[in-house]
């Protein structure tokens, strides 16, 4: 290992245990719980990767694609928490089945961009290996284009960059936009030899990730503002519009189910 390896593995492993220690102490586990559980995980699965890498590399190697899963799959809740957490001013207006609907959504992105994911990965990988790494960056793809989402209607959602999503959501957006970097330049490099040098990009860019976290949880939050009356009125109208197909729907059942 590099002292360039040592200093950045130490570094974030640092700003973890601080962004731990700061989203106790502004109790932002109350509302972004799967975020924190995360940052929590982040740390958990770094401490035992380093742990079975010093032992072995046949470890490591084995717990990597399984600790990347769960990776991937708290990313996909986070993202999921945060569409829901932006729609706090209408929570209480809204049906039970937005928060099934927001990660039915997120789903339906992923299987889309699915696909595209395959095109950023090297050859001449295992088969399960490629498939891990390839949801992985389908998660990577997934946070960029919400924070894409959520940057260009921030002004429709009465969003800015003082709100806890949309610093949440630039963090991952960042690291991700990175990941997918680096994927590129590793399909594009012809020399396995260099691929190291490039690798020294991720733990970089997620340590700018963690510190931009530090620095903007140890910000009084902004107050929360409403949504604008259009705003409000849009998504009432498409959640009852929702709502009543569905209920059309389960009555055409209900009448389908008595002429049996």
């Amino acid at each position: 290992m590099s002292p360039l390896d040592t200093a950045l593995m130490w570094s974030g492993f640092a700003a973890q245990v601080g962004l731990v220690a700061l989203l106790i102490w502004r109790r932002a586990y109350k509302r972004l719980p799967l975020f924190c559980l995360y940052v929590l995980w982040s740390v958990i699965s770094d401490s035992l990767g380093f742990l079975l890498a010093t032992r072995s590399w046949n470890s490591y190697s084995h717990f990597y694609p399984y600790e990347m899963s769960l990776d991937c799959v708290l990313q996909f809740c986070v993202l999921v928490e945060l569409a829901w957490s932006v729609l706090k001013p209408l929570q209480s207006s809204l049906p039970r089945w937005t928060v099934p609907a927001i990660a039915g959504l997120v789903l339906i992105a992923g299987v889309a961009v699915w696909p595209i994911s395959g095109t950023t990965l090297m050859h001449g990988l295992p088969p399960e290996w490629h498939f891990f790494l390839r949801l992985r960056q389908t998660a990577s793809m997934l946070q960029i284009l919400f924070c894409v989402v959520l940057a260009g209607g921030s002004h429709l959602l009465s969003i800015n960059w003082r709100d806890r999503e949309l610093q949440v959501a630039t963090g991952l957006g960042f690291y991700s936009l990175v990941s997918l970097a680096v994927s590129l330049l590793h399909a594009q490099m012809p020399q396995v030899a260099h691929y190291h040098k490039v690798d020294q990009l991720l733990p970089g860019a997620y340590l700018c990730a963690l510190v931009y976290w530090a620095w903007s949880f140890a910000q009084q939050e902004a107050v929360r503002q409403e949504f604008t009356p259009q705003m409000r009125s849009f998504l009432l109208t498409v959640s009852g519009a929702a709502h009543s197909g569905r209920i059309a729907l389960q009555g055409n059942d209900l009448r389908g189910n008595r002429r049996g």
